[in-house]
């Protein structure tokens, strides 16, 4: 509140009064409505009081004296007032690794553990590891990234796949994981079938038969035919059907092609696969992705150069 003065003058409190006030801890002159600390001492105390309760949190003293040399280290870079932000945040880290195994920082399975956003670069808890010559496995990492997706992929699947596939679901990727341990598989290769797996099961759930979820990923994705070779195998092997893609039928894919183009813009990539299946369908010449089209607009279809001669093919609109 403002105090008007015998001049007239409007004043605060402290100036029409002529009163100072001075920091507690480092006793300079304190601006603003503080009258116990000034700013800078008032975020000094304030981090250290978070330290001591988050400290407080650790029952491992190895892991309790790492977290305050690092929020140490975070204050000397950041500031008292950033760090006593963000450190509650970075505790959390320090708890996922308060009974690490001692190679954790190369350890696949620990690492999917962690989230994998303090183990960025960039995160601060791992450039104050590096700075303490904590070194971690750059394919170990990404194995780790790999592995979450994986278990985010599997939450999903079993929530799809139904009491009838569930076990079949949770053996085959057991034992895939298996085989990652072994160094019989790549972890990028398991997480790949289990996006087409995911996949598989999302069609299920509306189709409620796998053969036409089948049906439907052979024209829909035919790229997810071969992820799924490993996964249909062992299903047929531990189960009483036998499941297998049907023979690819182009012209079901060019069908589903023109009814997701029609209405909208198309890129040049889609246009060129939707000219390859034309020109198979149409001018029964067999196409690979390596040929190259020159599609032009031609009245109501488009106009195809390939090879020297020009094809006519249908729009999609």
């Amino acid at each position: 509140m403002l105090h008007e003065t015998d001049s007239g003058m409007h004043l605060c409190y402290r100036c029409a009064n002529d009163i100072t006030y001075f920091c507690k801890s480092c006793h300079e002159p304190i601006k603003g409505a503080e009258k116990s600390y000034c700013k800078q001492c008032y975020a000094i105390r304030r981090n250290n009081k978070r330290t001591e309760i988050n400290a407080a949190s650790f029952s491992a003293p190895e892991t309790e004296k790492l977290f305050r040399n690092f929020i140490d280290w975070l204050t000397n870079n950041v500031g008292p007032e950033k760090s006593a932000q963000t450190q509650n945040r970075y505790a959390e880290f320090f708890k996922s690794i308060q009974y690490a195994p001692a190679s954790w920082p190369s350890d696949v399975f620990f690492l999917t553990t962690i989230d994998g956003g303090f183990l960025r670069k960039s995160s601060k808890p791992r450039l104050y590891l590096k700075s303490i010559g904590v070194r971690f496995d750059a394919s170990a990492l990404k194995d780790a990234m790999d592995l979450r997706t994986i278990n985010n992929n599997l939450m999903s699947i079993r929530e799809n796949c139904g009491d009838k596939y569930l076990a079949q679901v949770n053996s085959f990727f057991d034992n895939r994981l298996e085989e990652y341990r072994g160094r019989k598989t790549k972890m990028l290769t398991i997480r790949i079938e289990s996006s087409a797996v995911m996949r598989l099961f999302e069609y299920f759930v509306k189709l409620k038969d796998l053969d036409i979820s089948l049906r439907a990923i052979s024209t829909e994705s035919p790229g997810l035919r071969c992820t799924l070779v490993a996964f249909l195998h062992f299903l047929s092997t531990h189960h009483n059907e036998t499941f297998a893609f049907p023979k690819t039928d182009i012209e079901q894919r060019l069908v589903y092609l023109v009814r997701s183009f029609r209405g909208r813009e198309v890129s040049s990539r889609h246009l060129t696969f939707y000219g390859h299946l034309c020109m198979a369908v149409f001018h029964s010449l067999e196409m690979n992705p390596n040929n190259h089209l020159d599609i032009s607009i031609a009245g109501d279809g488009f106009n195809v150069l390939f090879g020297g001669q020009n094809y006519w093919i249908p729009s999609f609109n």
